[in-house]
């Protein structure tokens, strides 16, 4: 499992950005668990503890975290993150201070504390792009291109759950017997 916190190269957020961070996360500048020299990646740049999670701080939680604690599909949170512009793929369990902005984290909170959890997952297909392929017999290959034609996110890649409609388009166009 590969995780962000070890990516190399410099930050994405300005010093500015991580401070926003830290400050919606209830760090301070002497809180044990804050930004602090101890916890430094390869650049100097400070980074939190590998593991670091303080309940109830939504930047703090991995993606994965979050789908788990507050029963929201994980390709609903990957779609809004992906459509905010967050490099593809993007790893579940990647922290999502890591990936969005405080005021984008905050959305994510509201639409999880207001959306109807039950009619999110309805939106989504039960099976990956990469199980639909094989349970239709349909080429890899072809159904990937038709997905990038068609300018859907695949923030998972092949193990994208498409949306109800998106994977009903997919399976009309490219012909699936038996559907």
């Amino acid at each position: 499992i590969r995780s962000t916190r070890n990516r190399k190269g410099p930050s994405v957020y300005t010093q500015e950005e991580q401070d926003l961070i830290a400050s919606l996360s209830g760090q301070t500048p002497h809180s044990p668990n804050s930004f602090s020299p101890d916890y430094t990646d390869l650049f100097g740049e400070q980074r939190f503890p590998i593991g670091f999670r303080e309940e109830g701080y939504l930047g703090d939680c991995t993606l994965q975290e979050i789908s788990m604690d507050f029963s929201v599909p994980i390709c609903y949170l990957a779609d809004v993150i992906a459509s905010w512009g967050s490099p593809l793929p993007i790893d579940p369990h990647s922290r999502l201070g890591d990936l969005v902005t405080g005021e984008q984290a905050f959305a994510i909170l509201e639409a999880i504390h207001t959306l109807d959890i039950a009619e999110l997952h309805s939106r989504y297909s039960e099976d990956c792009l990469l199980d639909l392929v094989d349970y239709y017999d349909l080429d890899l290959k072809e159904a990937f291109e038709f997905c990038m034609a068609r300018g859907w996110s695949l923030p998972f890649g092949v193990r994208t759950f498409l949306r109800v409609e998106q994977e009903e388009e997919l399976l009309d166009v490219l012909g699936a017997e038996g559907y």
